[in-house]
């Protein structure tokens, strides 16, 4: 990871951004200035390496890496912009960088995310022995695909196993939350984070909807689980392609997503407008729908996400599909509380409150269970520290019940974290 570089270049994140000619108006407007950006990007250290330890320090290495890169390498390379020749050569040279640097980039960043804080965090929270990581680079690069070997001496339970075969998906899930809510929170969307999103967040859909079994495909692997646990199920890796489809096409984001890389290519331009649904000049509302692969079965999430001037509200709604097992959930966040003109204090709350089915997981030697009602919460209050500089001091306290959360152990635990972030 780029962590060591990362103070640095947040910190100086006015100075980060690739100098101007000041005879092209256009292009210096699509710069944004240090005081546009209100996302947060934290480095706080957990005990766990839990996956949401992970997205954060990822996040953090992506901007750090684009910020770099649009310091260092330019997004035209023939000057002449009114002419026709140029605009192609600066096309082509644009598609060509695109996937050279930001798409093998974009991949390693969501590989990490999805084996070592996916894949392997669900594994060891079920008590592997060892578990092994093998990251491999992107097609064109390689056929191989990334891989996690485990072992384990004792036996875990079947909540345990259907997690396992779901976690890298839900590692991606949990990196493309957290994009999402950056995203939303800025006034406009980058280019650079649009080919991170469109990995991770379509991560589940694709597996589903596009992978073919092979002999061995962890979706397969989930349904027969989960179909092995519920005789009732009756689930079907046809049945969570339609849910997939869904998921993938009533994300605005993904749309703004492809927009913004295709105006990039085609134009050089680096900033796109989100599609919020406008109320005035400061009330913003964007609606959205997920879907995740929980320890019972699946569950459809719905999102909506609003916006007041440089606050923003989440509101989710998640609950089972099929009809074999009754669960709900509601989420409540609140982003950017009490950050002024001045931007020295920001605050940011998370309520979960859950009711699900029977679960259990195996804890040291012996097995525990849990089913009904639980929540959690948490408050994460950032201070800035350098009076001319993005750079913050942040600590994060919280507690989480027994229970499925997405990225979060089975069991309750007290959250406590202290580190520093950055705008």
């Amino acid at each position: 990871m780029l962590l060591l570089v990362l103070p640095f270049a947040f910190a100086s994140h006015g100075q980060f951004w690739k100098k101007d000619d000041k005879s092209d108006k256009k292009e210096k407007k699509e710069k944004r200035s240090k005081q546009d950006l209100n996302s947060m990007y934290s480095l706080l250290y957990d005990g766990d390496l839990s996956a949401d330890f992970g997205a954060n320090h990822l996040l953090s290495d992506h901007q750090a890496i684009a910020r770099l890169q649009n310091r260092f390498i330019p997004a035209n390379i023939f000057k002449k912009k009114d002419n026709t020749l140029s605009k192609i050569g600066n096309s082509l040279y644009r598609l060509s960088k695109t996937f050279l640097i930001d798409y093998t980039m974009n991949y390693s960043l969501y590989s990490t995310q999805r084996f070592v804080f996916g894949s392997k965090y669900r594994l060891d929270q079920s008590g592997a022995t060892s578990s092994e990581v093998n990251l491999k680079l992107p097609p064109p690069y390689t056929n191989d695909f990334s891989t996690v070997v485990s072992s384990f001496t004792d036996s875990i339970s079947a909540f345990q196993q259907s997690l396992n075969l779901a976690a890298a998906m839900e590692g991606s899930s949990v990196l493309s939350d957290l994009a999402r809510k950056n995203t939303l929170l800025n006034k406009d969307f980058a280019y650079e984070d649009a080919l991170l999103y469109l990995f991770t967040n379509n991560d589940l859909a694709a597996h589903i909807g596009l992978i073919k079994d092979n002999g061995y495909n962890e979706i397969y692997g989930y349904v027969d689980q989960i179909n092995t646990m519920y005789t009732d199920a009756n689930l079907s890796v046809q049945k969570l392609k339609v849910l997939s489809f869904l998921d993938m096409g009533l994300d605005p984001m993904n749309i703004a997503s492809a927009v913004g890389i295709a105006k990039y290519i085609v134009k050089g331009e680096e900033l796109t407008d989100m599609l919020w649904l406008k109320f005035g000049e400061k009330i913003k509302w964007l609606p959205s729908l997920k879907m995740s692969l929980a320890p019972f079965g699946p569950e459809m999430n719905y999102q909506n996400f609003l916006k007041i001037d440089k606050t923003m509200f989440e509101f989710d709604f998640h609950h089972a599909v099929g009809g074999y097992v009754k669960s709900m959930g509601i989420d409540i966040k609140a982003f950017n509380l009490l950050f002024g003109e001045k931007k020295k204090l920001a605050i940011d709350g998370m309520m979960s409150f859950w009711n699900q089915p029977e679960i259990s997981f195996k804890k040291e030697a012996l097995y525990e269970t849990f089913e009904g009602f639980s929540g959690g919460g948490q408050v994460n209050i950032n201070y800035r520290i350098l009076k001319k500089r993005n750079a913050y001091v942040q600590g994060t306290i919280g507690y989480k019940g027994k229970g499925y959360q997405e990225g979060a152990s089975l069991d309750s635990d007290f959250i406590f974290r202290f580190g520093l972030a950055f705008r």
